[in-house]
């Protein structure tokens, strides 16, 4: 801190001594006055006979130089003559008349002030900044932040130049082509495509929505963003269960399971089933007792620094998926004669017998004769459904692993994929 201060201070003492030196330099009227009593006569007597309008060596004339406003209107040329008279050149050494060391340093003097003059007038001022249009990635940034959607209107234009430094954000590069100006109303058009008219307003979709397929198309994503949103993998929430357990040791600012829930963006609910299964003691037998078995043997953390046991975690819940799996029900197409097998009634049923038994799991014969045991495993088939829910259905004709896959769930009953809503256990 002490330190900072120091900086600061001499910063301050550095910036008032620069704004003292130029407060003390000569005002306009005193560099006009200086010019007219020393700089025009100088000029006159040792210049104008080799640069003047008669004779121009070097094709260097100063007749033109009567006031004090034309030298600041030329001041590059005076920058070559504070040069050559710094350095002795100008008068030349065999010029008739030579000017004495003070009068030439006073020359001196008065051009290095009105150049010090002229470079405070326009201190801070960057020159002629010239408009400039946005930057391909400029311009989708914007319509991504405008419209939530990346759209990426800019994907057929032109890549955009960069100027003689390399840059490509400046006026010179980023300049507006009457043919490049209608690729952005081209643009502009396409982003206005991906519309949709909602009842509280206006939204944008992540595709064009011109007909009414597309809309429809609109309205099923979204539902399908909101489940994909839901995070359902069983690492995460053991991994929160784990994280809980050792609260203290890993110095966690949280008390209770639905902090810690909170934290990681998880269900508080789920979480405290799938702790509760984890510590009650109850149906310690068939997959429960090996499943708090794999969940003791996670190592424990020995301080807050510990790794967290990611890949153990992710192991368990993979065990889970491959056991319930094995555990989960195959119903075949219901046969109606003289009826189609995909006829609608056969498929309607089918689904509503395929959601009821999300959280039933298959028995043995002999494990049903186990009341323990089976005790055990419906409830772990309970607590982990075989899905947490269905976003899209294939033909109910293809074999039962792949009739999950095909299309999302989309209206109509006259589709084998039609809509038919089975996300209890999510909901749950």
């Amino acid at each position: 801190m002490g330190k900072l201060k120091s900086i600061t201070v001499a910063l301050g003492i550095v910036l008032g001594v620069l704004s003292s030196a130029h407060a003390e330099g000569p005002t306009l009227d005193q560099l006009k006055r200086e010019f007219e009593n020393s700089v025009q006569p100088f000029l006159k007597t040792y210049c104008l006979d080799c640069h003047g309008k008669a004779l121009q060596e070097a094709k260097f004339d100063l007749s033109g130089f009567t006031s004090l406003e034309s030298v600041r209107a030329d001041l590059g040329h005076w920058g070559l003559i504070l040069g050559r008279m710094k350095a002795g050149e100008m008068p030349p050494k065999d010029a008739s008349e030579i000017p004495t060391p003070q009068l030439r340093a006073k020359v001196v003097k008065w051009i290095e002030e009105l150049r010090n003059f002229e470079a405070h007038q326009n201190a801070g001022d960057p020159g002629e900044v010239l408009p400039r249009r946005l930057s391909n990635a400029e311009y989708d940034y914007t319509i991504r932040d405008l419209t939530g959607v990346d759209i990426r209107p800019t994907r057929e234009f032109p890549v955009d130049p960069a100027n003689v430094a390399g840059f490509t954000n400046s006026g010179e590069s980023l300049s507006m082509s009457p043919a490049l100006f209608n690729k952005y109303l081209v643009a502009a058009r396409h982003v206005a495509d991906h519309l949709v008219l909602m009842p509280q307003g206006i939204a944008f979709a992540s595709h064009p929505a011109v007909i009414y397929s597309d809309r429809d198309k609109f309205a099923v994503r979204r539902i399908i963003d909101f489940y994909q949103k839901q995070k359902t993998d069983y690492a995460e929430f053991l991994l929160a269960a784990w994280l809980y357990k050792h609260r203290t040791t890993l110095k966690l600012e949280v008390e209770t399971l639905a902090e810690v829930a909170k934290s990681r963006g998880i269900s508080p609910k789920y979480l405290e089933t799938v702790w509760d299964l984890l510590h009650d003691g109850q149906n310690d037998i068939g997959p429960i007792a090996e499943l708090r078995k794999q969940w003791q043997a996670l190592p424990v953390p020995t301080d807050d620094s510990s790794p967290l046991p990611l890949i153990e975690v992710r192991d368990i819940g993979q065990w889970i998926e491959k056991e319930r799996t094995a555990r989960q029900f195959s119903f075949p197409l219901v046969m109606i004669p003289p009826l189609n097998p995909s006829t609608q009634p056969g498929i309607l049923w089918k689904n509503r017998l395929i959601a009821e038994h999300r959280r039933k799991g298959v028995l043995t014969a002999k494990e049903q004769k186990d009341a323990d045991l089976k005790a055990s495993i419906e409830r772990f088939c309970d607590v982990f459904p075989d899905r947490f829910l269905l976003s899209e259905r294939g033909r109910m004709n293809l074999p039962f692993n792949k009739q999950n896959k095909g299309r999302f769930l989309s209206a109509g009953f006259h589709l084998q994929v039609g809509y038919y809503r089975d996300d209890a256990p999510l909901c749950d």
